[in-house]
């Protein structure tokens, strides 16, 4: 492959990359359609990169970005966690509050990782690298308390009176570090358009059960 070839390629996978964490597409088609590639790449493409677990797909069978791709973004991140088992735990919070869950990372705003769209008729729609502007102080973890905060989302349509309707997020670190600011850690989260003190009692549950569960099987791992 000569290198101007191997450039393209690059580029390409970049672009399917960015393109599936950012709109939902299903087919090679659509990849084609939104890339301006011929549509023999795009299938030989997304073939490529789901083999490689670049890629996967959700139950609806929408393209993600897949386990290794999530694995680099948390190496590069210093975090230390399996990123093959995020998604069963995003999921298991979705099922039992009907809420959008997924993993994120506090930094100026909350970068989302791994999403599981709620059930719920008012859920939140969440997309991986989608940010929220929190409307509050970074959190203590090292209190070991669900938190529940405000948080502005820049994909939702403003209300009439022109500016948007908060949404409420609950978040636990799952994997806390002693002494470590809650930006180098990984949170999980579940999103909300409104929560009654019951729901915010049943998240937490949810939150601190996932929070245990990975702690458990996280210390049965081999060194």
């Amino acid at each position: 492959m000569s290198q101007a070839a191997a450039m393209e390629a690059v580029r390409r996978f970049h672009d399917v990359l960015i393109l599936v964490s950012r709109e939902p597409v299903r087919t090679a088609y659509e990849v084609a359609q939104r890339l301006d590639i011929p549509l023999s790449s795009a299938y030989a493409l997304i073939a490529e990169m789901e083999r490689l677990a670049c890629l996967t797909r959700d139950e609806s069978g929408y393209l993600l970005t897949g386990t290794r791709t999530h694995q680099m973004g948390l190496a590069a991140s210093g975090l230390q966690v399996p990123a093959q088992h995020l998604a069963p735990l995003v999921r298991y919070l979705r099922d039992h509050t009907g809420e959008t869950a997924f993993t994120a990372r506090w930094t100026d705003r909350l970068v989302v990782g791994t999403v599981a769209t709620g059930s719920s008729a008012q859920h939140v729609a969440v997309q991986p690298f989608q940010t929220f502007e929190a409307l509050a102080q970074e959190p203590d973890a090292a209190s070991g308390e669900v938190w529940r905060i405000a948080a502005l989302d820049p994909l939702a349509h403003e209300s009439t009176q022109g500016k948007r309707t908060p949404v409420d997020l609950h978040l636990l670190p799952l994997k806390h570090e002693p002494d470590t600011p809650v930006r180098q850690q990984l949170l999980m989260v579940v999103a909300c358009i409104a929560t009654t003190d019951s729901g915010a009692r049943e998240i937490a549950r949810r939150l601190q059960e996932v929070t245990r569960f990975f702690m458990v099987t996280q210390n049965r791992r081999p060194d």
